[in-house]
Formats: C-alpha cells, structure tokens, sequence
C-alpha cells in the first residue's frame, strides 16, 4: 500500500484538504496505521500552532541594529587614496604619449617614396599567348569593339526570336 505524502498528511491536519479528495484520504487513513498515527501527530502540532500567539518584543531593536551594522560597515571600508594610484597612472600616460610621439617621428624620418617602377617594352603577342587569348591578338582594338558589338546584337536577336517563336 502506497503510503500518502508529508503534504497530503498536512493538508489533512490542516483540513484544507480539497472536497473532492476528503473520501480518498479520510478512507486511506482508516486503512494505514502508519499514516493514521502521523496524521494524528500532525493534528496535535496544528492544533497548538493554532492556539500559540506570537507576541511583539518588548524592546525595539531596529535602532541598534543599524547603529551595529554601521560600524561594522565602516569598519571594513577599504579607502585607497587618491595619490595611490593616481601618480602611477599619470606616468603610464606620459610613457604611452611619448613612445607613440617617437614612433611617429621615427616613421616619418624613415620614410622613403617607393622606387619608380621601370617597365620594359611589353611583347604583347607573348602576353596574348601566355593568357591563351591568341585569337583576339590579330584583332586591332577597333576590330575588337566592332567583333564584341556584332556578338551583342547576335544575342540580343536570339533572344527575340526566342520570345517570338
């Protein structure tokens, strides 16, 4: 037999056990010694809660309290003066200004114009023969044009012929 849960149990002490669920538990209850006699236990424990009435401190507290954790507050705040750290990064600075002032000084000392380029005549059948592009070699470049404008109206052609057809 499963026994029922610490919640159900407590909900049952409670009785705020839904209506729907009352017959199951009260007939599991009757049935179960072990969940009857923690039911029982959790009946007794409510029903002194219900009779126990917290009452209010006699002292208030609050203001000793903050005046505690105040000192204790004060008391491990680390306080890092301002000379510490300040002057160490002032000279940081002033290395990085001035190695970046040298460096750029130094670069434009340094810097030469780039050698002209000296081009030889180009033999531009070689240049043809080495791209594989021979045949465009013996075209002039107003043949070259003239051939390109006769491939561009050969397509444009086939393709109204190809619309229309």
């Amino acid at each position: 037999m499963k026994h029922l849960s610490e919640l159900e149990l407590v909900l049952w002490a409670s009785g705020q056990v839904p209506a729907g669920n009352r017959p199951e538990l009260a007939r599991h209850i009757e049935q179960c010694p072990e969940c009857a006699a923690r039911a029982r236990e959790l009946t007794q424990s409510w029903a002194l809660l219900g009779q126990w009435t917290p009452q209010a401190p006699e002292v208030d507290l609050t203001a000793a309290v903050l005046a505690q954790v105040r000192q204790e507050a004060r008391s491990h705040t680390v306080v890092v003066p301002l000379r510490r750290w300040v002057w160490p990064m002032t000279k940081l600075a002033a290395a990085v200004a001035l190695a970046a002032g040298v460096g750029h000084t130094a670069g434009r000392l340094s810097w030469q114009p780039p050698a002209p380029i000296n081009s030889a005549p180009v033999d531009q059948q070689q240049v043809l023969a080495d791209l594989q592009l021979n045949v465009l070699g013996s075209l002039s470049p107003a043949g070259l044009a003239a051939a390109m404008d006769s491939l561009h109206d050969a397509v444009d052609d086939a393709a109204k012929n190809e619309v229309n057809g």
